[in-house]
């Protein structure tokens, strides 16, 4: 813009009306790009003046800060920003000025997300600067692909070292349980009164060796990479399976269960035996969140290009700075927990080319939401949909 000032600026004595009528044309026209420019841009723009004022704020920016464009802008940027933690930012950073800065704000308004600010002077010609420079961007779902790739790299640098792990403790339970049997052969032969003794006590080692061995079988089993075993299979009833196989135990801790299945979802290939044991992981975690009772919710849907489930407890929930957290290795918010339940879902789920989100408030509940991809397959949708609340019938 400086430079067309200059041009005009060169050309004064020589000016007429159609050249006037040319250089206004060119700012026009110049205006209007650099205008569409900033409004096609996905990043939030606004430029303020020295007071604060707004000069120029583009859609992506209104919508980021939640401002209508029914609302008109006739005050300082800060009195359309709702968000506390971001109006706290702004209101510091950009009393001092002459500064460049960058930060990333945990907002909850209009919607909770990660924006990231970047603040910068503006001048005009070189002088001292007139106003600022906002730049917003909505950086969650980069934030939460960055997450989800440190978990993806961390569970499997884990889960080869565990499998290992687990791998060379099996081998001396195995010569644990052989010398356990040579010596009840040996103390066959030894007074009856003494035998008595000894058989207890090997029935107890032995007892604890199984209960070892099938600890380390079952991990192993949920963690070892391996070809899944692809099957087409009705996805209500892997859901509903798993709910009647864990029935006696939900209802058993006064648990009420209300389910709502979709009825227009298609076959989905899955390993049936790994998601069932994902799901089984997910209801066993919403029992124990309700040890004194309360509503199980289950639900599944069909999706543009996937199904899901949620399942959904009104158990005592999980506090907001543990969310995080809950698909490490061997986290737990329970005590006397593995930390290995939700994490061996995640994995499944993953292999699974998945998705698992957790979503939960402090003394309301949680609610676990699987999707799962159709795999290529040509939705068949049906007349509607069933609704089947209530228990095991």
């Amino acid at each position: 813009m400086k430079g067309f000032w200059e041009r005009v600026a060169d050309r004064l004595d020589k000016i007429d009306s159609g050249s006037v009528q040319g250089y206004f044309h060119d700012l026009c026209r110049e205006t209007s790009l650099l205008w569409s420019i900033l409004q096609s841009v996905s990043e939030g723009v606004a430029v303020i003046d020295a007071e604060g004022r707004v000069m120029f704020l583009n859609e992506a920016a209104r919508e980021i800060l939640g401002i209508s464009r029914r609302n008109p802008l006739s005050k300082p940027l800060l009195g359309y920003i709702a968000d506390p933690r971001l109006f706290e930012f702004l209101d510091r950073e950009l009393r001092v000025q002459n500064r460049v800065v960058e930060r990333e704000i945990e907002a909850r308004h209009p919607k909770q997300m990660i924006l990231r600010v970047n603040i910068l002077p503006y001048r005009l010609d070189e002088g001292e600067a007139c106003g600022a420079i906002l730049i917003l961007r909505d950086v969650t779902a980069e934030k939460h692909r960055q997450a989800e790739s440190f978990r993806s790299e961390k569970l499997d640098a884990l889960v080869t070292l565990a499998a290992g792990v687990a791998h060379e403790i099996g081998n001396p339970l195995n010569s644990l349980a052989i010398h356990l049997q040579l010596m009840e052969r040996e103390i066959r032969h030894l007074p009856k009164k003494s035998r008595r003794k000894l058989t207890d006590m090997l029935e107890v080692a032995g007892a604890e060796i199984g209960r070892l061995d099938e600890i380390v079988r079952r991990f192993l089993g949920a963690i070892r990479p391996g070809q899944l075993d692809y099957k087409e299979v009705n996805f209500n009833a892997v859901v509903e399976g798993v709910l009647d196989f864990m029935y006696l135990e939900i209802s058993g801790q006064g648990i009420a269960i209300e389910k709502q299945y979709d009825s227009r979802i298609p076959p989905v290939m899955m390993d049936e035996s790994q998601m069932k044991q994902a799901f089984f992981n997910i209801i066993k975690n919403a029992i124990q969140a309700m040890p004194g009772g309360g509503v199980l919710r289950v639900s599944t849907a069909l999706r543009d290009s996937h199904v899901e489930v949620k399942f959904s407890d009104n158990g005592a929930g999980i506090p907001k700075e543990k969310l995080s957290r809950v698909f490490d290795p061997y986290y737990t918010t329970k005590e006397g927990g593995s930390g290995l339940g939700l994490m061996i879902v995640y994995k499944i789920i993953k292999d699974h080319a998945g998705a698992v989100e957790l979503f939960s408030k402090e003394g309301e509940g949680t609610t676990v939401c699987v999707s799962l991809p159709l795999r290529g397959k040509k939705t068949r949708l049906l007349k509607n949909s069933s609704s089947t609340p209530g228990t095991r019938k």
